[in-house]
């Protein structure tokens, strides 16, 4: 132990790690050195990991130790106090001994087995000192390679970088001497200075993955070790407000894992790219193995005098083009170990930031976010109001939409598109109406129709969703953007769903619309939803969005005061809606069910107005008191939950329109063959078959639908399989806080 702790202090006092000296060295010989001491790194990574597990280990030994100490020492005492065996009139004195000699065996065991353990637990100081001594020369030495390493890289790159421009240089020359000889000798050393820049260009790119490669890295083993001591203080003292704060910070600077995935397609691509690059020219280089085929090759559409003369030119060309293509597959070659090595620490970066986050979300549910609601909460609304509206803030926001929007096509695109639509929106509605024009005549009732009035109201719904979601979804991934922008293109991205689902469910109840028209629900329930909606949406469009800004990654003391301020608006919105839709005597829901008393959302409809109105009504408590993480979660999977009920409602109504269309038709065909063959009936049949006759002919609208009729049998296979979907999405939506709930 004195020998490392002076062989520590000998290190540190030397300061800086000699560097290798690299001064008249190849790129050869640099990069034979370079993985050398990379294979080096990888060991010492290696045992410097095994240390830190050890002294895991032995961290965990004295509660191990002390269970252990115990069971012995209770065994060894209950020893004594057991007779030893004695030979007795049933055993032999042989046997008796026998007995006597494993007793004592037994004691000796358990004995040393104690003094073991207690001297395992007196040993255990120095054990640690000594790993922790081991470890902090492993470090030591670890930082040493890694600067080596990065010296190395460092001259790697510069080598590269001037023996890249050397090439592109005299490949330019090459190109100028020969712009006023033969076209085919101008065309090779243009295509020789074309391979120039590209060898140039892959040599700043090196430069460039090496960096992100040391910087993936570091911070993989940054949140590595967060990670590691959350888990530590999580199992001690468990999960307080204090540590609560904490976490919340963590999980706001954890790396963006969607940003990850893109750029991780983003490598494959250019992977793929330099993989079918270095084919070609290794195709290209088998060729220039023999020169003088080559030559002939570039040269056999001209005549031969010309060819004469020109072959000497282009077979020195031939020649700088072969040094050329060695060169580009070298640096090639580098490039895809290099895209390799930072996919695989962006890899470990993402695996680790996704296994830290699952951890943080079991816990975070049950965290407070901010104090509860007093007046130092409402002291920070006018500062966090300025900072809201904040110029600056706003200027950078617009200018990064200006950037993005000239850099990339999807906004563009996304705009085009919705002008589009808006444009055909008056068709559309027509054709919305269209649909509704066949619907209870018997011979052209198609469920077709109704399928095709639901893409109508989606394209209807579709245009300001889109432009908004990918207007934020671009704010949000632009390397340009800062932390207020990245809240707002969050907000935004939350935003265009919502408003495409209650913008396409307003358009479903509207007057004349599937719901009224296919589904033949009341009248009276519909244009109460109608007119609620036109109300609820826009508002609700207000203040959630200004709600995710406040609440954003970048402005977590805002959910003290204005972002919760902003909320508990927010959910009263949401509770004077439920209430509205929700009330037993009068809502929508009532109105809507009162047609049939005995169907469960009738019978049901004092439990749908408790836990709708209660709903929002609990977030708001919970936020009050300071669980803003939970209610925004919580009000978030009800609303899901919501839409899914909703989503199983109107699957319901299709496949029953769909089994009661066909059943009708079905019907009115057998009646007409049993009058076309002549059957004989009684009065009353022949009135409904020459009635059913007359439908036909004149294409009399059919009686409203009665539903009873519907087979039972099918009627009860569509709602149990309907009601096992509900079931396993409602599973799969809440399934993200199974976890939560079992750290309760």
């Amino acid at each position: 132990l004195a020998r490392l702790r002076a062989e520590i202090a000998a290190r540190s006092d030397a300061g800086e790690t000699a560097l290798p000296e690299v001064s008249g060295m190849s790129l050869a010989e640099i990069e034979r050195e370079l993985r050398g001491e990379k294979a080096e790194l990888a060991v010492q990574e290696s045992k410097l990991a095994e240390i830190k597990a050890e002294i895991e280990r032995e961290r965990g030994r004295p509660a191990v130790i002390r269970r252990q100490l115990g069971e012995a020492q209770d065994e060894l005492e209950q020893l004594p106090s057991a007779q030893l065996p004695r030979a007795g009139a049933d055993q032999s004195t042989d046997l008796a001994m026998a007995r006597r000699w494993a007793a004592r065996a037994r004691m000796e065991r358990l004995r040393a087995e104690v003094l073991k353990l207690e001297q395992e637990v007196a040993s255990l100081p120095v054990r640690l000192d000594l790993l922790q001594a081991q470890r902090d020369l492993a470090e030591l030495a670890l930082e040493g390679t890694q600067r080596r390493v990065q010296a190395l890289e460092s001259a790697a790159n510069r080598q590269r970088r001037k023996e890249a421009e050397q090439a592109k240089s005299d490949a330019r020359a090459a190109e100028r001497e020969a712009a006023s000889e033969h076209p085919l000798v101008a065309d090779l050393a243009a295509r020789n200075a074309a391979l120039g820049e590209q060898i140039d260009e892959l040599a700043d790119a090196i430069g460039g993955i090496s960096g992100a490669e040391l910087d993936a890295l570091a911070q993989a083993k940054r949140i590595e070790e967060t990670f590691s001591s959350t888990q530590k203080k999580t199992e001690v003292a468990g999960v307080s407000q204090a540590l609560g704060q904490l976490l919340l910070e963590q999980r706001r600077n954890l790396p963006d894992i969607d940003q990850l995935e893109k750029e991780a397609e983003a490598r494959a691509n250019r992977i793929a790219e330099a993989t079918l690059s270095q084919i070609v020219l290794e195709d290209e280089r088998a060729d220039l193995r023999d020169l003088s085929a080559y030559v002939r090759k570039l040269a056999s559409q001209i005549p031969p005098v010309e060819s004469a003369e020109i072959s000497p030119a282009l077979r020195r060309l031939a020649q700088s083009r072969q040094a050329l293509i060695d060169k580009a597959l070298s640096v090639q070659r580098t490039y895809l170990r290099h895209l390799g090595e930072l996919d695989f620490a962006k890899s470990r970066l993402a695996d680790t930031a996704r296994r830290f986050d699952a951890f943080l979300d079991k816990r975070l549910l049950w965290v407070r976010s901010s104090q509860p609601v007093g007046l130092d909460t409402i002291r920070l609304i006018p500062g966090q109001l300025e900072s809201l509206f904040d110029p600056e803030s706003w200027d950078a926001l617009i200018q990064t939409l200006h950037h993005e929007f000239t850099s990339s096509p999807w906004i563009g695109l996304a705009l085009v598109v919705a002008l589009l639509l808006l444009l055909r929106r008056p068709r559309l509605l027509a054709a919305l109406r269209d649909t509704a024009r066949n619907v209870g005549v018997i011979m052209r009732d198609r469920v077709g129709d109704t399928l095709r009035g639901f893409a109508i109201i989606l394209l209807l719904a579709l245009p300001w969703s889109l432009a908004i979601f990918v207007i934020g979804y671009e704010l949000r991934g632009s390397y340009e953007a800062d932390a207020f922008t990245k809240d707002v293109g969050r907000a935004l991205m939350v935003l265009g769903p919502l408003l495409f689902e209650f913008t396409a469910l307003r358009l479903f109840v509207a007057p004349k619309s599937i719901a009224d028209a296919h589904f033949g629900w009341r009248k009276d329930g519909l244009r109460r939803l109608y007119r609620d909606l036109a109300w609820f949406t826009p508002l609700l469009m207000v203040f959630a969005g200004f709600t995710t800004v406040t609440l954003g990654v970048g402005q977590y003391a805002w959910g003290s005061g204005l972002g919760r301020l902003l909320f508990l608006v927010t959910m009263l919105l949401f509770a004077v809606f439920f209430f509205r839709l929700s009330w037993p005597t009068g809502g929508t829901l009532a109105l809507l069910s009162e047609h049939n008393p005995e169907g469960w959302l009738f019978r049901l409809r004092r439990v749908w107005f408790v836990l709708l109105v209660s709903s929002p009504l609990a977030a708001s408590a919970v936020a009050l008191a300071g669980f803003m993480f939970t209610a925004g979660t919580i009000i978030g999977h009800i609303l899901n939950t919501t839409w899914l009920v909703l989503l199983v409602i109107l699957t319901h109504q299709l496949i029953v329109r769909w089994l009661v269309v066909n059943q009708r038709r079905l019907r009115l065909h057998a009646m007409l063959a049993k009058r076309e063959a002549g059957q004989e009936a009684d009065e009353p049949r022949q009135s409904a078959i020459a009635e059913a006759g007359a439908m036909l002919a004149a294409n009399v609208e059919e009686p409203k639908v009665d539903f009873k009729a519907l087979d039972e049998t099918s009627r009860k296979m569509v709602n149990n399989i309907l009601l096992f979907v509900g079931i396993v999405g409602t599973w799969f939506i809440w399934d993200d806080m199974l976890p939560a709930l079992r750290v309760l």
